[in-house]
């Protein structure tokens, strides 16, 4: 769709899952996680896609392009593509649990980037290209492009959880999810963990149920993020609630909602 929320087109017809979309940095592809069945994926694994933006074949006639080939019982998602389109970011549970690993778009070079005994979720690529921030059991942290130099971010108490963050274009601010508050909120951070603020915080009249703001996306200008998120009018009255997908100023100013139909979630932006 248009950052406005306009023309909104339907580019996968897969009947299975296809989510998580990040577009390529000139706007021509689009890398995703699915659990389609393919001739390499006949148990339905949520594997790393790679697909034009238009939806248009490949030179060898193939629609999309399978990346990841691991086993039954096994996870990939949230891929990422580097600022300089080389390498793509994902976590992966190939190797008994979750870690970030990289490869290249054509499929090659796989590389496994952190080694660590817990759990390793969510890059988001530095705009220098030399640094991913990842979910680390339940905080954020800040790793070099080969996984070393962890440096802390967050230190929030369990069970609150912080994740999908995403850096400002030119590199002084972080957006990510956090729980702390009892609910999902979409923080800010500067890129060492000083001046945390919740953007998008719930008003005491309104349920946790019914309010939470997730996966931001910052727009290439800087002044905008994109989130998934839950509000009032957003829910039904038998209950249950429709994630859907808003913009805000980047100080958290002006929330608008830009989708409406059916549930919507995890924006990027090109």
């Amino acid at each position: 769709m248009n950052p406005d929320g306009s023309e909104q087109t339907r580019v996968t017809f897969d009947p299975r899952v296809d989510q998580q979309p990040h577009i390529s940095p000139n706007g021509k592809q689009i890398v995703f996680a699915s659990n389609r069945i393919t001739p390499t994926n006949l148990n339905g694994v949520l594997q790393i896609f790679l697909m034009n933006t238009d939806g248009s074949d490949f030179s060898d006639g193939s629609n999309v392009k399978q990346l990841t080939f691991t086993g039954t019982g096994t996870f990939n998602a949230w891929p990422r593509w580097s600022p300089n389109a080389k390498e793509i970011a994902f976590h992966s549970s190939a190797d008994g649990n979750f870690e970030i690993y990289t490869i290249q778009p054509d499929g090659t070079s796989l590389t496994r980037v952190t080694n660590y005994p817990g759990l390793d979720q969510f890059p988001g690529w530095a705009p220098n290209g030399k640094q991913l921030v990842i979910r680390r059991d339940n905080e954020l942290f800040v790793i070099d492009k080969d996984g070393s130099n962890p440096i802390q971010l967050t230190f929030t108490s369990a069970p609150a959880i912080n994740q999908m963050a995403s850096w400002s274009p030119n590199g002084k601010k972080l957006a990510f999810l956090s729980s702390r508050e009892g609910y999902l909120s979409v923080f800010l951070t500067d890129p060492d963990g000083n001046n945390q603020i919740n953007l998008t915080p719930k008003p005491s009249n309104i349920p946790a149920s019914m309010w939470a703001s997730r996966a931001p996306a910052w727009s290439k200008n800087g002044g905008y993020i994109y989130f998934t998120g839950i509000r009032p009018e957003t829910c039904h009255s038998n209950g249950t609630c429709d994630e859907q997908i808003f913009v805000m100023n980047a100080d958290g100013t002006g929330v608008t909602e830009l989708t409406f139909e059916g549930a919507n979630s995890v924006a990027t932006v090109r």
